[in-house]
Parts: structure tokens; sequence; C-alpha cells
């Protein structure tokens, strides 16, 4: 009697064991499909910084149209927007998100422009009125009205297009060139 009672609890436990087995196994697989399921997957980031007028994302190696089209716009007004006494306060910002590999050549741009609007005395005001974004190309033609003034009397209107050219590596976007076409 005791002998198939002791038999009919190892029966027991063992149908407890296969049970809790199967389950177990079941939940490593969906956790390693899980883990998988994550290394194939980006991740979308929603940025809405209080500067910007409409809601930007990035993904993997993308970026939305908006951000490139409200990361021109920023660029735009602190290239174009510019006095003698502001332009050294803007060059230090705008060579901040400036590309390693372009550092150099934006940030002596910059300098020959500072010391031309110095000499000339040279405000600038630039009214943005189109922006045409290429995003798989990551860039940007902003076409607008570029406004001189020399010692505070207006010098001239004139339309212009510029072309802004930014990279994107590792979540940070950067500017590789900003040019007059």
């Amino acid at each position: 009697m005791r002998i198939e009672r002791w038999n009919q609890s190892v029966e027991k436990l063992l149908k407890q064991r296969n049970g809790f087995l199967v389950i177990s196994l079941g939940l490593m697989i969906a956790n390693i499909m899980l883990g998988l399921m994550l290394f194939g997957k980006n991740e979308r980031v929603i940025i809405v910084p209080a500067y910007m007028k409409q809601n930007v994302w990035s993904e993997g190696s993308l970026v939305s149209e908006s951000y490139i089209e409200e990361m021109a716009l920023f660029f735009s007004k602190l290239m174009l927007d510019t006095t003698p006494d502001s332009h050294g306060y803007r060059k230090d910002v705008i060579l901040r998100y400036v590309a390693p590999q372009h550092y150099h050549d934006v940030e002596k741009r910059l300098i020959s422009d500072a010391e031309r609007m110095k000499k000339e005395g040279v405000t600038t005001v630039f009214a943005p009125k189109e922006i045409i974004v290429d995003v798989k190309g990551l860039k940007a033609e902003i076409v607008g009205v570029l406004t001189k003034y020399i010692a505070g009397s207006r010098m001239g209107q004139s339309k212009e297009i510029y072309e802004i050219e930014f990279g994107y590596s590792g979540g940070i976007f950067m500017l590789k060139n900003f040019k007059s076409k």
C-alpha cells in the first residue's frame, strides 16, 4: 500500500515537473524571440524642442522632413540674421553643430565673414520664403530675401537661394555645408 501511494506521489511530481518544464521552455523561447526582434527594430524618437513649430522624429538613420526643415531654418537664421557685434556668438553656436570633417572649412568661412562684416559695418537680415527638403540627401534649399544694412542704412535687398547639407550619424544631426547657390 505504501509503495503504491509512493509511486502515485512520484508520478504526480513528475507530471508537475514536466508541466513546469514545458512552461519554462515556452517562456525562454518567447524571451529569445523578443530579444531577436529588438535587434532588428529601430526606435523612433519624437523630438519637440521649444523653438520648433512642428513635431520631428528620427528613426535609425532616418530623420523626418520636418526635422530637416526646422534645422535648415534654425541655421539660416544663425548664419544670415547677423550683425558685426553678434557674429562671434553666432559663430560659436554654429560650430557646436558642425560635423568634425567639415569643422575647419566652416570655421574659416565664418571667421572671414566676421572680418568682412566688421570692416564694412554690414548687418544682414534674411526672410525665408520657401524651404525645399531632400530627405534622402539630408539637404535643404532655402529661398528668401536677404536685406543688407550698412551703418543702419538699408543698402539693398536680393532674392537668394542657399543650400544647407547635413549629416546624421549615431543620433547626432550635424551641419556639413552652407552655401549660396
